[in-house]
């Protein structure tokens, strides 16, 4: 009993005593703040201090629109055995990659893009602008814009990354393919050159690398893109081997930082597909996730029937052409499944056979008289019966398309993806022509082929595995990239 009451009273002077009062208070108002509101930047030391006391807080930083998919390092590693990119740098990349993913996600490109060219710009730093008022994605054409010097915050960083991504999908990679490894070095090219390239680059992926010119519009003769890719582009072994110091004019050895494509590779760039990430992602498959991305879900069939349009699906009409095709815009099935094709990266060319599926139209005959689709072996008449939507042999992002007027009974041509959902139950993505936008449906019994994608670019992500405004207009003009940092003239 005597035991007891010492207890007792030793519990009551510790929770009486005021410094645990105050304490307490302390922690607990700090906690209940953090976990309810967002802040602003917090500095380390006060970091450092909720860490070790176990206070939760909101960190800014790690949200806006990222899919937060892990970082795959599996060719982060030069010809000669170096590492692409150094750990410090892999810490700056992984701060900042919610961001890259947010507004790659945004317009539709892999977000190790935006990431290869802010390192190659400005080291991946998003704390200040660099001393050249272009910002920290060096925008020549931008000059003056971006304040000297500049303490950022991360919506400034947030604001500059929407640029670059605007940039790249519509000045720099504009009709290019940015879901090919090819396309995505001809981008990188014109971003640092110009849309012609640099004429030192191309003379000299001429003269002494014996590039095509095919590979030479590419960037395989430019530092800035495929810098240390083998020993000839390594100006430790080649000196010809040579580059831009800055914007105009001052060439020497080229450095021995990697170029922006192996960043991008070393990130786990893929050059297939979109490389989109974040794109849906609740199937895996590239296809179908893009359609959910662009379509109203089940339950909200009734905007579709408004003409409303989800946010995603009228940018990418935007983005390839398809905005006045049908009026009301988007309510027309061949325009939605050309948005789907395009924006997943699956087939960029789609947007440019539409419309038409009634009575053999354009996009009917192009499913049919392209290489990268193939009929599956059943009849017009398999899926009048609705029951064999559950044949295991379709797959998500299987095409179903049907035309009129070739003796199936039917007085419309139809195009929709098919959907299998995590219970199993199949559905349907589609718009209809004067009837609804993008959406969600059941299936109906109707003389559907099926078609399935069978090009070279991997549809399941899930698996292991305007004019250009370049104002550089000397025939040696070179949009350098002016990151003075942590380039080494040796290594």
């Amino acid at each position: 009993m005597n035991k007891v009451k010492n207890l007792s009273k030793i519990l009551k002077n510790i929770f009486l005593n005021p410094r645990f009062l105050v304490s307490f208070f302390i922690l607990f108002t700090f906690t209940i703040i953090n976990a309810t509101y967002v802040h602003a930047d917090i500095d380390e030391s006060t970091l450092d201090f909720y860490d070790a006391n176990g206070i939760f807080y909101y960190d800014g930083k790690a949200s806006g629109g990222g899919c937060n998919s892990p970082l795959d390092l599996s060719n982060n590693t030069l010809y000669n055995g170096d590492p692409v990119i150094d750990q410090a740098s892999l810490k700056k990349i992984e701060e900042n990659k919610p961001v890259y993913e947010e507004y790659a996600n945004k317009y539709g490109f892999e977000w190790q893009i935006i990431a290869a060219i802010h390192g190659m710009e400005f080291s991946y730093r998003t704390d200040k602008n660099p001393n050249n008022g272009q910002g920290v994605y060096q925008f020549l054409e931008l000059a003056g814009k971006f304040p000297a010097n500049k303490k950022l915050t991360w919506d400034d960083f947030k604001e500059q990354t929407n640029e670059v991504a605007r940039q790249i999908k519509e000045v720099y990679g504009k009709n290019m393919d940015l879901s090919s490894e090819d396309g995505i070095k001809r981008m990188m090219y014109s971003y640092n050159s110009g849309p012609g390239g640099s004429s030192l680059y191309n003379r000299n992926a001429r003269d002494w690398l014996h590039y095509t010119e095919e590979q030479i519009k590419n960037g395989e003769g430019s530092p800035y893109v495929m810098n240390l890719a083998d020993e000839q582009r390594d100006s430790r072994h080649n000196e010809h081997w040579q580059e831009f110091h800055c914007d105009y004019n001052c060439v020497g050895r080229a450095t021995v930082r990697p170029g922006a494509f192996l960043i991008y590779k070393a990130l786990g760039g893929r050059g297939s597909a979109s490389g989109n990430n974040c794109i849906g992602g609740e199937t895996g498959n590239l296809i179908v996730d893009t359609a959910l991305k662009l379509a109203w879900p089940q339950n909200e069939l009734s905007r579709a029937k408004n003409f409303e349009l989800v946010p995603e699906y009228k940018s990418a009409m935007e983005q390839f052409n398809l905005t006045g095709k049908f009026s009301p815009p988007g309510a027309s099935c061949d325009v939605f499944v050309s948005a789907v094709m395009a924006l997943s990266g699956i087939d960029p060319e789609f947007p440019k056979h539409c419309c038409g599926v009634s009575n053999n139209g354009d996009t009917y005959t192009y499913v049919h008289g392209s290489p990268l689709y193939e009929r599956l072996p059943y009849d017009d008449n398999f899926l009048r019966n609705k029951a064999n939507y559950n044949d295991p042999n379709l797959q998500n992002g299987d095409i179903l398309l049907k035309t009129s007027g070739n003796g199936n009974g039917e007085s419309y041509g139809h195009i929709a993806i098919f959907y299998r959902d995590s219970s199993n139950v199949p559905h349907m993505i589609h718009a209809s022509k004067g009837d609804r936008t993008g959406a969600v449906t059941g299936v109906y019994g109707a003389p559907f082929e099926i078609w399935r994608y069978v090009g070279d670019k991997p549809i399941n992500t899930n698996t292991t595995t305007e004019n250009n405004t370049n104002k550089n207009t000397d025939k040696n003009a070179n949009k350098a990239s002016n990151n003075t940092e942590n380039i080494p003239v040796s290594q």
